[in-house]
């Protein structure tokens, strides 16, 4: 990403409600130690790490099935 957010949840709050397109959200490698809750409203969400090893989010709220991928 370009950096502008330094937490997930500053990030969701920028995502567009019910978004008719995809809406991909870069997390950079590090750990984050917040919760991370996807409201209801986000809908065509992707969100890529660096991997699961090297992007880990500590505590992750999600009310929709989640499917992680790594290269």
């Amino acid at each position: 990403g370009s950096g502008d957010f330094k937490t997930i949840k500053e990030a969701l709050a920028k995502v567009p409600p019910k978004s008719a397109s995809m809406y991909v959200m870069y997390i950079k490698e590090g750990t984050y130690k917040e919760y991370v809750t996807v409201p209801r409203t986000v809908t065509n969400l992707v969100m890529i790490g660096d991997g699961a090893a090297k992007t880990i989010i500590l505590k992750f709220l999600l009310p929709v099935m989640i499917v992680l991928a790594a290269p």
